[in-house]
């Protein structure tokens, strides 16, 4: 291909041309790319929502007032005990990180008596290692009575 002689000036050259042209050749390649744009790939909002649209729907499965019956039939099932094991139970069964557990009268003596509203402020905001409403995304009514029940179950 290319005599190299053992000077300096052809080899930079060499040098050079080896970079470079691998670079050439994706930078062409790139703005080739970036300007084709295959028929059957549309940008408008109709196609793409065509293309994505699911199968089958919750309408389609239960009608259109079907899903709000079901949301609220999932709504009745959270009763404060089902809301204690879906978020609570992990610490408070246990006495995680000094968690008060449930139905040990004397770690909830002192909280007890802080009454309900600072209890429930507290659970809403975090308390040590805490997070912020247990970690879970119950409504601060939820809350409270989670609050309630695991104060009745600790006997107050």
């Amino acid at each position: 291909m290319f005599a190299l002689k053992n000077n300096g000036l052809s080899l930079n050259i060499a040098i050079v041309l080896a970079v470079l042209s691998p670079a050439v050749v994706l930078i062409q390649a790139f703005m080739l790319s970036s300007q084709q744009v295959p028929a059957a790939v549309s940008t408008g909002n109709d196609t793409v929502a065509e293309r994505i649209r699911p199968v089958v729907t919750l309408d389609d499965i239960l009608g259109p007032e079907g899903e709000q019956q079901m949301v609220s039939t999932v709504a009745e099932v959270k009763t404060p005990e089902a809301l204690y094991q879906g978020a609570c139970l992990a610490c408070h069964a246990a006495g995680v990180a000094n968690a008060p557990k449930l139905g040990d009268k004397a770690a909830w003596e002192s909280r007890a008596a802080l009454g309900i509203d600072a209890l429930l402020q507290s659970s809403i905001t975090g308390k040590g290692a805490m997070p912020p409403k247990g970690g879970s995304a119950y409504s601060d009514e939820e809350i409270r009575s989670v609050i309630e029940y695991m104060l009745a179950e600790s006997g107050f």
